[in-house]
């Protein structure tokens, strides 16, 4: 699973990242700036009633110097900019976070449909395997045989990452895949057609764990048993 951090303190990036794909601008600030929570300090909610009252400058006074992109939002706000010219002051790489958290909520669906179902280390008719070794994808024609690669750990059953110029799977699981991303409000074509834009990737619904080890010892703390592996480029920030 692509963890908790993808989505944000309020674990609601990617429903930002939904509203940059839809133009949704107005309702991206709302989420962005608005919704007090109750999980948050009161000086966060004092800034998002603010805006709520569309006070941009005392807002953007009020938020902590820690909350940068939202300041970033709020001073162009304050100087009477567009909600669209607005999210353009915000640094790009975190309008590009957004998008992927969107990509990485249908991700995670996925994942944990095939977990319920017991087929993440079962290829299924449509699915378009990842080689573990080069990165790369293919889709699977011969299961029997692609299946012994997956039982030695060589290729895995992938899951989208939506977005323009992926390869979609086949099949019964490309259905699903798909429906996974139209139950959001999303469609394929709002990936790609507007002001951003979604780059599409696979991801393999396994990692491979190496160079396993355990270690017994005593310290300061008492006894413990400390466990340690290596894994793969592409499993920063996952669970």
């Amino acid at each position: 699973f692509i963890g908790a951090q993808r989505f944000g303190y309020r674990d609601d990036a990617h429903l930002q990242g939904r509203a940059l794909l839809l133009g949704q601008y107005d309702e991206f600030l709302d989420q962005l700036l608005g919704n007090p929570s109750p999980n948050e300090p009161m000086r966060n909610h004092e800034a998002r009633r603010l805006y709520e009252q569309r006070d941009y400058a005392r807002a953007l006074e009020t938020w902590s110097t820690v909350h940068r992109f939202e300041r970033q939002v709020l001073g162009p706000l304050s100087r009477g900019a567009t909600a669209k010219d607005a999210i353009n002051g915000m640094d790009k790489p975190h309008r590009t976070l957004m998008i992927s958290a969107f990509q990485s909520a249908i991700f995670n669906h996925v994942l944990n449909e095939r977990l319920k179902a017991g087929t993440i280390a079962t290829l299924l008719e449509g699915d378009v395997a990842a080689r573990h070794d080069t990165g790369g994808a293919f889709l699977v024609h011969d299961i029997e045989t692609e299946q012994k690669r997956v039982d030695a750990m060589e290729i895995s059953p992938s899951g989208p990452m939506w977005g323009r110029n992926m390869q979609q799977a086949e099949g019964e699981v490309g259905r699903q895949e798909l429906e996974a991303l139209l139950a959001t409000g999303v469609a394929p074509e709002d990936l790609s057609s507007g002001d951003y834009i979604a780059e599409g990737a696979l991801r393999s619904l396994r990692m491979p764990i190496s160079d396993p080890r355990i270690h017994a010892g005593a310290d300061e703390h008492g006894p413990y048993v400390e466990v340690g592996f290596e894994l793969p480029r592409g499993c920063f920030a996952t669970v």
